[in-house]
């Protein structure tokens, strides 16, 4: 059985695939799930098919794999949001780790 999640403004497959099985492992069955690529473009509104409960082989952390699902955080990587003040990019430069 599957569910349908809807891409919002910038996911990437990659992005769709860490949001609904917590890992990139399952992309290749995801893919074909969808009938798309890898360099697909995935167009907002787009509805991916997800399967509902894959087994530990396809997606070996089941439990990353329910935190993402449970805790419904949706994941945009190529958000037009990034750099606006609204949302931003973490970068390791803008973290001090001098605690002293």
């Amino acid at each position: 059985m599957t569910y349908e999640t809807v891409v919002e403004a910038g996911q990437d497959i990659y992005d769709i695939c860490i949001q609904e099985y917590g890992s990139i492992l399952p992309i290749d069955t995801m893919l074909k799930d969808n009938s798309l690529m890898l360099d697909s473009d995935l167009i907002v509104g787009q509805k991916i098919n997800i399967r509902k409960e894959p087994g530990a082989d396809l997606v070996p952390d089941q439990t990353a794999m329910l935190l993402m699902r449970n805790s419904q955080t949706r994941i945009a990587s190529s958000s037009p949001l990034i750099g606006t003040g609204i949302l931003t990019s973490v970068h390791d430069d803008d973290h001090n780790t001098d605690h002293s």
